[in-house]
This record gives C-alpha cells, structure tokens and sequence, in this order.
C-alpha cells in the first residue's frame, strides 16, 4: 500500500513540475509575439471565469445549507 502511495505522489510531482515549467516556458516564449493589451485581456476573462465559479460555488452551498 505505501509504495503505490509513494508511486502515485512521486508521479503526481514530476507531472505537476513539468506542467508548471511547460506552461512558465510557452508563456515566456509567446510574450514575443503577444502585446501587453492581450494580457490584459486574458487576465480580465480569467478573473471574471474565476468569480463567476466561486459565485456559482457559494450559491450553491448556501441552498444547501437553508
């Protein structure tokens, strides 16, 4: 049991380390090409993607509770 567990951690870290420089290098590769105003812009719709789910999230967590 605890060596799937390690298995499992062990794979969990590598795949989430990998993602992380993946995604910090196509970011950093696409800044050549993509003006700041297209930041701006993706940040705004990610921000609001993010409450909207947090929103839908509380709601549904207070229906439950009353």
């Amino acid at each position: 049991m605890g060596t799937q567990f390690e298995l499992f951690f062990v794979g969990f870290f590598i795949g989430a380390t990998a993602w992380c420089i993946g995604i910090a290098t196509l970011i950093q590769w696409g800044k050549r090409w993509v003006q700041p105003a297209t930041f701006r812009w993706i940040n705004l719709l990610c921000g609001l993607a993010l409450g909207y789910f947090g929103l839908s999230v509380l709601w549904t967590t207070l229906q439950i509770w009353f």
